[in-house]
């Protein structure tokens, strides 16, 4: 598992560590649908909010 902040709202998002490039994730505070962006394995998963 991997805590990560959301871009929007700054809260703790936990993640599974199973996510997926690409996949659409929903913030659990204030709902936001956020983009998983993994760049390479070694990297950290970034989240970027839906346009």
């Amino acid at each position: 598992m991997q805590d990560i902040s959301c871009p929007i709202c700054s809260a703790d998002l936990p993640l599974d560590g199973d996510e997926k490039d690409g996949q659409t994730v929903y913030c659990t505070y204030c709902s936001t649908p956020l983009t998983v962006l993994i760049q390479s394995p070694d990297m950290p998963i970034t989240l970027v909010e839906d346009t």
